[in-house]
């Protein structure tokens, strides 16, 4: 039998480019489910690296920001597989360098043991 492994969640919230963003992170060992954004979700981008897919694709414009950000995730984090969740709108590639920079962060501070 195979062993399950513990869903966790933290919750946190970031200002970003003068934004109020809060967010969440559901993980185990291998996968990451992470919410960041103003009010609802909008988008949901799959990765598990080099492959990517949107599993919902709204009316906003950043897919390829949600993309990017999704697979720079996957790959850069101990996660092989990531579920990438927003319902921002900005068309500001530094605000999502900043916003990747400290999903990653925290993706690389929870302990997945």
């Amino acid at each position: 039998m195979a062993k399950s492994t513990p869903i966790q969640r933290i919750e946190f919230a970031e200002k970003i480019c003068n934004r109020d963003l809060s967010g969440y992170i559901l993980y185990s060992k291998e996968s990451a489910w992470i919410w960041v954004g103003e009010s609802k979700i909008e988008s949901i981008g799959l990765a598990h690296f080099p492959n990517f897919t949107m599993l919902v694709d709204g009316d906003n414009t950043q897919r390829e920001f949600i993309k990017s950000t999704t697979l720079r995730l996957t790959k850069m984090s101990n996660f092989t597989q990531v579920f990438f969740t927003t319902d921002i709108e900005c068309e500001e590639g530094m605000f999502w360098k900043v916003l990747n920079e400290k999903m990653l962060e925290k993706m690389n501070a929870l302990n997945t043991e």
